[in-house]
């Protein structure tokens, strides 16, 4: 998934995206119902992350009949990754308001050299989306608010692999799907309030064409059914007081249904398989916790840390193609207020402790060895209250 939404949330490793604690836009992705802590009636962020990962893999490979592989260790198959958003709120009525927001909700890329050991594995591995998504938020009382939203999302992906006898493959593909949102706030004082945003699995048919130039009778139409997963975000913010009433702590905690995503089957459209992957994966938590230092009214210092569940039960599983680990972020950030605008800036680092793989596919061969890798996001985002 693709969580870096907001950069003023980014500085407290997502502690305090649900329950809005930075009072802006970004809540139209996370918890519309949040929207009412806006300070303004129509409020606008504009945010870009650049999302630089590495990702290598120390190891061996073997033919399907056990002769080692020849090739390189793959180099770093991280690539700079540029990710856009979008959010919007607007005030209909002292008891509605309605958020929009365009996002890209999940991605993957990664994208090894040729001639890497795992290439009959997965070269190029690139899925990307555009999520658009119109919410309102209705005020039930002065302490209880809650949202319903739609979302129409694009997925685009491309696959290349490259078999031993340098059968070179490439699949892409794209679909339209859709999915909704939820959400509830509750204001239990006047410094602090608890949330909760869901966002609806969306189930995509992918459909796209299958390119095997050396083997011509392997090229043809092909489908993908793929299940972006259900997602609940549950966050609490809270401002202190008395000596330390410049400051305020958040906490959220995030669970991901990754056990919809089984396997990845290619299929032609006559019914054939072209390609199996078992995933098997497993649901998924997310912890943050963040610390907000109120400088004045209008610089806000943010600093975060989180750490982030791994989908992958086993190395048996983890394959070139998502070379997945636990995470631990370590986040900082600002946000200055002037006039009407807000600027907001945040670093994150992200380290993913090495992981061993022992996958084997009957027809491809075995891997044996582990990945290793970090990465660096920088998050700018602008915004205009009016």
């Amino acid at each position: 998934m693709v969580i870096e939404q907001g950069a003023s949330n980014v500085g407290t490793a997502l502690a305090g995206a649900t329950s809005n604690a930075n009072r802006d836009a970004s809540c139209a992705f996370w918890n519309p119902s949040a929207a009412f802590f806006v300070e303004s009636d129509t409020k606008i962020d504009v945010g870009i992350n650049f999302i630089m990962p590495v990702f290598r893999y120390n190891g061996s490979a073997t033919h399907p009949g056990g002769t080692p592989v020849s090739g390189n260790d793959g180099g770093n198959a991280g690539t700079l990754n540029m990710v856009p958003n979008f959010y919007a709120t607007h005030k209909l009525s002292e008891d509605f308001i309605l958020t929009f927001s365009v996002t890209a909700p999940a991605g993957l890329t990664t994208d090894y050299d040729a001639d890497y050991v795992g290439r009959a594995h997965g070269i190029r591995s690139d899925l990307a989306t555009i999520d658009i998504n119109p919410s309102i938020a209705y005020k039930v009382n002065d302490w209880f608010f809650v949202s319903v939203g739609a979302s129409a999302q694009y997925i685009n992906a491309e696959l290349t692999q490259s078999g031993y006898g340098n059968t070179y493959s490439r699949v892409d593909g794209h679909s339209w799907s859709g999915g909704f949102n939820l959400g509830f706030t509750v204001k239990y004082c006047e410094t602090g309030r608890f949330s909760v945003g869901y966002r609806s699995q969306v189930n995509q048919s992918i459909s796209g064409g299958l390119s095997v130039p050396r083997i011509p009778a392997l090229s043809g139409d092909v489908d993908c059914e793929l299940t972006i997963p259900n997602v609940v975000n549950v966050g609490v913010y809270q401002r202190l007081w008395g000596d330390l009433e410049d400051f305020a702590v958040m906490l959220d905690f995030a669970w991901t249904q990754w056990s919809s995503f089984d396997s990845l089957d290619i299929k032609y459209t006559n019914g054939a398989m072209a390609s199996h992957t078992v995933e098997n994966w497993e649901d998924t938590c997310r912890v943050s916790f963040g610390v907000h230092y109120y400088l004045d009214d209008d610089i806000t210092l943010r600093l975060g840390v989180a750490y982030d569940e791994s989908p992958i039960v086993s190395r048996q599983y983890r394959t070139p193609r998502i070379p997945d680990s636990d995470r631990i972020w370590l986040s900082c950030g600002l946000g200055y207020k002037f006039g009407n605008f807000n600027v907001d800036i945040a670093y994150a680092f992200i380290f993913f402790p090495s992981v061993a793989t022992t996958y084997s596919d009957p027809s491809k061969g075995d891997l044996s060895g582990e990945f290793y890798g970090h990465s660096h996001i920088v998050s700018a985002q602008i915004g205009y209250s009016f």
